[in-house]
């Protein structure tokens, strides 16, 4: 199985090999996920995986909120697990950044991004291989230099 990192930088990075840090995520917080999930979003149906794999930093971006500790060159990477219905159904952690607050902001926001309906004009077989099972680097360029 081909796994593709997807940064949030909007751009398909490449393919990775081997994990490092493995760990399961199993604490979020639901309001957090709730407050994001229940305000509607617009779409892009995409239907190729580069376009998806864009649209899906995007809307991981903008479910995104950072914290007074983020500061430029944090990166955090994920293994996502999606469901036939794009929800997200498992996130392990590849690697981890030095912040706490930074790691579990992107868990929030992949949390909050889900379903990833994106993906319903992508061909069942794309999604199988790309899609079900992906890993994503959490590296927002924006952030700025660490507030003291």
């Amino acid at each position: 199985m081909r796994v593709c990192i997807l940064t949030v930088i909007l751009s398909l990075s490449g393919c990775l090999s081997t994990n490092t840090q493995k760990s399961n995520i199993t604490a979020w917080d639901p309001m957090e996920a709730t407050k994001a999930a229940s305000i509607p979003r617009k779409y892009n149906i995409c239907e190729n995986t580069e376009d998806c794999a864009r649209e899906i930093a995007g809307v991981i971006q903008e479910n995104w909120y950072r914290n007074p500790g983020a500061c430029l060159g944090l990166v955090s990477q994920f293994s996502i697990e999606l469901n036939a219905s794009f929800e997200v159904v498992g996130i392990e952690v590849v690697e981890l950044s030095d912040s706490a607050a930074f790691n579990w902001s992107a868990v929030r926001a992949i949390r909050s991004s889900s379903p990833f309906t994106e993906l319903q004009g992508l061909p069942e077989k794309e999604f199988l291989e790309n899609f079900k099972q992906f890993q994503f680097m959490f590296r927002p360029e924006d952030v700025g230099p660490c507030k003291k």
